[in-house]
């Protein structure tokens, strides 16, 4: 499968941002509906939403900060901060690339098989971020195709393996494919 992302303004502007700043904040929890998209703890990640509804979701989390932007999450942000990870040592390669299942919900016999709330467990923590493996796939802004053009999700879900679906792995979705086991995260642009 071939896997890309477009060039555009949106990415264009992240990149001129790392540049300048040395890196960049992604939303701590995957987003909820909290009268309006917020990476908050102790609620339900916000799912059931299309590719470009989480696209339009996305752009709203930093509305009010000055000088901020946010956009979905690219998969080459996704990728730096699995690498962060692994730059830290908090997780092992086989950790993020083979089994997540050490830090993730995931399907198992110890876990209860079920969406849990933003932030639910220190286990499903790492470098301060929640719920990075397992619980909810996440939309990204990485295409795969050449011909028919889907969007591609990240991370793994309650429902599935984490040595079978690890934070790394990729699936994809036609764009107005809708999920309550889909939902998705942010990253900031500091302009």
């Amino acid at each position: 499968m071939e896997f890309h992302e477009e060039m555009d303004e949106t990415l264009i502007k992240q990149f001129l941002s790392v540049k300048k700043y040395g890196g960049f904040y992604i939303s701590q929890h995957t987003i909820s509906e909290f009268e309006e998209p917020s990476s908050i703890r102790n609620h339900m990640p916000w799912t059931g939403l299309t590719f470009s509804e989480a696209v339009i979701e996305s752009k709203k989390l930093a509305k009010n900060i000055k000088g901020v932007e946010s956009h979905l999450l690219y998969g080459a942000e996704f990728d730096s901060v699995l690498e962060w990870i692994l730059h830290t040592r908090n997780k092992s390669v086989i950790e993020v690339i083979h089994d997540s299942s050490s830090w993730g919900n995931y399907s198992s016999d110890n876990t209860p098989n079920k969406i849990a709330m933003t932030g639910s467990s220190k286990k499903y923590c790492v470098n301060n971020i929640f719920d990075l493996a397992g619980n909810v796939w996440q939309w990204t802004n990485e295409k795969n195709g050449d011909f028919i053009i889907k969007s591609v999700i990240r991370g793994g879900a309650y429902d599935k393996e984490g040595n079978r679906y690890p934070a790394s792995y990729r699936y994809t979705y036609p764009h107005d494919f809708s999920s309550d086991m889909i939902g998705f995260r942010v990253a900031l642009c500091i302009a």
